[in-house]
């Protein structure tokens, strides 16, 4: 029922009936169940743990304390959506499950992992958003201090979580072909080097 009340509102954005139905509907907090979460659990390697906050689950093999970090980032990523949303006075539909981060260790894992599973070439990136998986893949950077590698990192987070929160509460469409700049610049004023 969820889908189509979203269906609806994507295609006739002015039926308020279906926007009340929709949010009446929507769990809150949202369900942690849904196909994707359910094709990242097969597709990560063994041993990954799931970590779990109020808007998203997260797999993972990276350290506890980065994890905490990531979901924490996550949460304020989405909080700063909800904000930028009300400001423009934009009608965002509700999240209808939480949203799936993979967190990776190793570095050269992650790329293994782009490539193999989400065909991605990610060497030079510090996460993506694969929006037909619909999630996000990140990965720890090394410890020892690289300020640099860490703020990137971080930044990495609050971007492609905004690709995420975009076309999950359809402040853009799946279906529409937008172009670079748009999709970008919007992912890319959301980016935050540090925690404050």
């Amino acid at each position: 029922r969820l889908g189509h009340l979203a269906a609806i509102v994507r295609l006739a954005p002015d039926r308020a009936d279906a926007w009340d139905a929709l949010r009446a509907e929507s769990p809150r907090p949202p369900t942690a169940d849904s196909r994707p979460l359910a094709a990242a659990r097969r597709d990560v390697p063994r041993g990954f743990r799931e970590e779990r906050s109020t808007h998203f689950v997260i797999l993972t093999d990276a350290d506890a304390t980065w994890t905490l970090g990531v979901s924490r980032r996550l949460e304020q990523a989405h909080r700063d959506f909800e904000s930028f949303i009300r400001r423009l006075d934009l009608e965002a539909v509700p999240l209808r499950h939480r949203l799936v981060c993979i967190v990776f260790r190793d570095k050269r894992a992650f790329e293994t992992f782009a490539r193999e599973r989400d065909g991605v070439a990610a060497a030079w990136a510090h996460g993506y958003y694969n929006p037909a998986r619909d999630r996000i893949v990140l990965y720890q950077p090394p410890s020892g201090g690289d300020r640099f590698a860490e703020a990137r990192a971080i930044a990495a987070i609050h971007h492609e979580v905004t690709h995420q929160l975009s076309f999950h509460r359809l402040v853009q469409d799946r279906t529409v072909q937008y172009p670079l700049w748009l999709n970008e610049g919007l992912a890319t004023s959301f980016e935050a080097a540090a925690d404050d």
